[in-house]
């Protein structure tokens, strides 16, 4: 993720994000691509090479980026173990592109408090079951069922934000009602440190009219 290109073209990078799917291929670079290019049925290295790329299994992944840009990149690469979890998290959270609400909650808030402050937002009357998809849509994402709907594994209210991971700009999605099937899609749109941290959720702003729960507005 490049912050500040100017065009196609732009070369200056003022900070680098990288996300799970470029975490994950260094680590595969770094640990095992390399092996498997060491092959002797892989013959695609020059035969002068004078010695073997040897893989650097406990080097962190994050360091390579930093190499390759020392200047730019500065603390904006941390490895996973260092990031602080802490803060406000502003979710916008959506029905449609005109129907949408921004909520904040704390890092120390859990997934079934977000639920709730949804319900709050769009009107519903929090009377069936959920689940959160994260990591991708509810046929892909991991799923994080409410406790009654759990049968094993963390439930949405044993999980708070922090243990999510969560980067700027990722986005879940939020199921309810596994009959009538309300699809919420729910971006994280801003991680702020410096702020007070709300005792209770908040919807800090709304756009559009909340539907009839049981109407078939969808």
């Amino acid at each position: 993720m490049i912050k500040g290109a100017k065009g196609r073209c732009e070369e200056t990078i003022k900070s680098l994000i990288p996300e799970k799917l470029g975490i994950y291929s260094s680590e595969f670079l770094l640990a095992k691509a390399l092996t498997i290019m060491n092959s002797e049925v892989i013959c695609f290295l020059p035969d002068d090479h004078e010695r073997k790329l040897e893989p650097e299994k406990d080097k962190n992944p994050f360091e390579v980026f930093k190499d390759m840009f020392p200047k730019e990149v500065k603390r904006t690469v941390i490895a996973e173990h260092e990031f602080n979890r802490t803060g406000v998290y502003t979710f916008k959270v959506s029905l449609s592109k005109k129907l949408w609400r921004k909520i904040s909650v704390s890092h120390k808030h859990s997934l079934d408090d977000l639920h709730l402050t949804i319900q709050e937002a769009f009107d519903f009357d929090n009377d069936h079951l959920y689940a959160f998809f994260i990591g991708g849509t509810i046929s892909t994402g991991k799923p994080i069922y409410c406790a009654d709907a759990q049968d094993e594994g963390a439930t949405a209210e044993e999980t708070t934000i922090a243990d999510l991971n969560l980067y700027k700009g990722e986005k879940l999605r939020y199921l309810f009602d596994f009959g009538d099937n309300w699809k919420f899609d729910v971006e994280l749109i801003n991680i702020d440190k410096d702020s007070v941290l709300p005792t209770k959720p908040e919807i800090v702003e709304a756009k559009g009219e909340s539907p009839e729960q049981y109407n078939d507005w969808y």
